[in-house]
């Protein structure tokens, strides 16, 4: 135990007087939470100094005549005091008040951040850069009053830093807000030269960075502050931050009743998204970071709650473009909107709720069926018969009238009782009936056959509008949506339900066409090209499969939204609903695999 004898000040405030390395007469209410947990006022004051290993450090130190390697006594130099709270040790002995310690200037900025050999040459003065924490080159700088953080890096380092400010700034989250000056990035203080004090989370976890354990600390101080943390952690994964620990995000707390205010706007995101250069994994299929949020979040009951509740934002292609259209620094502008986008929809699929299980399952078994009659033999199905058999019993139970899931239009939202997708439970299930017989699995055959006819049966009992028609959900009478899961009944030859049955329902498209094509359904006027060709397929009517064409091409020749071929757009207005240039266009070549029947299961 060192010989530290003096008081600790919060501007001129004593919150604790200290005797010889010993806390006493503390004030528990403004003491930082460091001090409130440990009690360890060396550790405190050591935690406060430049990190060492920083070149500059050396430097720094050399010009300040310094010539302590104690962190301890290195903060003691400048009081402990910092820019970003109102913390200051006074020694025994001392009159010092805050205005006297406080920073006003900065000669060494230059040096702290370059090595300004010229630096050198300035008189020893009290300078921020002693407190100044972090591995990286950095130093405050004073600019009309208001301090600013400025940054070393490449440029990498610095794309990655301002495309996730940009981002986060449009989504609304609370953003430290960056921008480049010169060679360098800067950040405004965001305590406003401690108007509010900054504590970062090692004052409360030292260096304990698990998710789970960060979380139950916030967690205790205000549920509020945890779903914060939880914000952070999806921005964090979405954008693939690897380096956030307990030194690189915190709490503000009131400087005059030491009330814990919130989560410190997010910041230090220059080791993320392409900072290391460009992760080979675009799609995120095997992504560490959304695999520990996994891990954390379905492992945690209290977290788990909280993030099911918890609505992030909306990240949009748009929104990227803006963002990179923003940042005077190229990047591979296809492989970010890809790699932002596939995180986020990993992401989501980490809530149960987010996840389209009677979508997926269904997709799995067609697309396994049709893979079988395209390569001519069942190698593929053997080799995954056990999962596609968990996949039939799936919708054995739940498809033939899902819950409230989200189907492969998850951007119109959750919905109960979705007529299109139990249409899509009903072929999923003769899709994996015919695969059984191909295998000579008779009685799996017959069984999921039969099932398969028996859900069809009560499907057009429940849909039906009473007129032909058939309903979107299967409690809203009036209702429509297109159908255009049916498809497949037409393309394998399936015969699950009678071949005239869907003229009516085409019929009724009819009334609800729009000049630039038919809604999904009657909650909006949105629509999707590749649904539209799906749902004229379906009709044996080629006046309908002509004006369905028409429309599209209308839509693409005619569109304010002069995008490479958007798949969701407004029926009435043409204009684009966030997608384009995705690969689901290839659904609209459906009409070939029907017309040629080159995928039909007709034994």
């Amino acid at each position: 135990m060192q010989n530290i004898t003096g008081t600790l000040m919060s501007e001129d405030r004593v919150i604790a007087h200290i005797k010889n390395g010993v806390i006493t007469d503390a004030d528990d209410i403004l003491l930082p939470l460091y001090l409130k947990r440990t009690k360890n006022i060396e550790g405190w004051l050591a935690s406060r100094a430049i990190d060492s290993h920083r070149t500059n450090s050396r430097l720094l130190k050399r010009a300040l005549r310094l010539r302590t390697t104690d962190d301890m006594q290195t903060a003691l130099a400048v009081n402990a005091a910092t820019v970003t709270d109102c913390y200051w040790f006074r020694p025994e002995g001392s009159a010092a008040v805050y205005e006297d310690i406080r920073f006003k200037e900065n000669y060494f900025s230059e040096l702290a951040l370059r090595g300004d050999p010229d630096s050198f040459s300035n008189r020893p003065s009290r300078t921020p850069e002693l407190t100044n924490t972090g591995s990286f080159e950095k130093c405050w700088k004073l600019i009309n009053g208001e301090w600013w953080m400025y940054k070393s890096g490449n440029e990498k380092e610095y794309f990655s830093e301002l495309f996730i400010c940009r981002l986060g700034e449009k989504l609304g989250l609370p953003m430290a807000h960056y921008e480049l000056d010169g060679e360098y990035i800067r950040s405004k203080d965001f305590t406003n030269g401690a108007d509010v004090n900054f504590e970062p989370m090692r004052s409360l976890a030292d260096d304990d960075e698990d998710y789970e354990n960060c979380f139950n600390i916030l967690n205790e101080i205000s549920p509020d502050i945890a779903v914060q943390y939880l914000l952070l952690l999806w921005m964090d994964t979405v954008c693939y931050n690897m380096d956030r620990h307990t030194e690189n995000f915190g709490l503000l707390r009131d400087v005059k009743t030491g009330r814990i205010i919130s989560l410190a706007p997010n910041y230090d995101n220059n080791i993320a998204l392409i900072a290391k250069g460009y992760p080979t994994d675009v799609r995120r299929g095997h992504d560490g970071l959304i695999g520990f949020l996994k891990t954390f979040i379905q492992g945690s009951e209290e977290a788990h709650e909280m993030y099911r509740q918890m609505k992030p934002p909306e990240i949009t292609e748009r929104m990227i473009d803006e963002c990179m259209d923003e940042i005077p620094i190229k990047a591979d502008r296809d492989y970010i909107r890809s790699f932002v986008l596939n995180g986020q929809e990993k992401v989501r699929e980490i809530n149960e709720e987010n996840q389209m299980p009677v979508e997926e399952c269904g997709n799995m078994l067609i697309m396994t069926a049709a893979v079988t009659k395209a390569i001519g033999n069942t190698e593929l199905f053997d080799k995954y018969s056990e999962i596609a058999g968990q996949w039939a019993e799936y919708l054995s139970e739940f498809g033939a009238d899902p819950d409230n899931q989200l189907c492969t239009d998850d951007f119109a939202g959750h919905l109960a009782h979705n007529c299109n997708l139990a249409l899509k439970s009903v072929f999923a299930l003769a899709s994996y009936a015919k695969l059984c017989s191909m295998t000579g699995d008779d009685i799996k055959a017959e069984y999921y056959e039969d099932l398969a006819r028996k859900n069809a049966g009560k499907w057009r009992q429940k849909a039906a509008n009473g007129d032909g028609t058939y309903k979107l959900t299967f409690d809203r009478p009036g209702t429509f949506s297109m159908k255009y899961n049916a498809v497949w009944d037409k393309v394998f030859d399936l015969g699950i339900f009678p071949e005239n049955m869907w003229e009516d329902e085409i019929k009724g498209y009819e009334k609800h066409f729009n000049p630039y094509g038919l809604p999904l359904d009657s909650r909006s006027d949105c629509t999707k090209s590749d649904w539209m060709i799906w749902a004229a397929t379906l009709s044996g009517d080629d006046e309908f499969f002509k004006k369905t064409v028409d429309a599209l091409w209308l839509n693409y020749n005619l569109s304010p939204s002069r995008v490479p071929l958007n798949d969701l757009f407004s029926s009435v207005t043409s204009l684009q609903i966030h997608f384009q240039h995705r690969s689901v266009q290839g659904g609209m070549f459906i009409k070939l695999l029907d017309s040629e029947k080159i995928c039909s299961l007709k034994k």
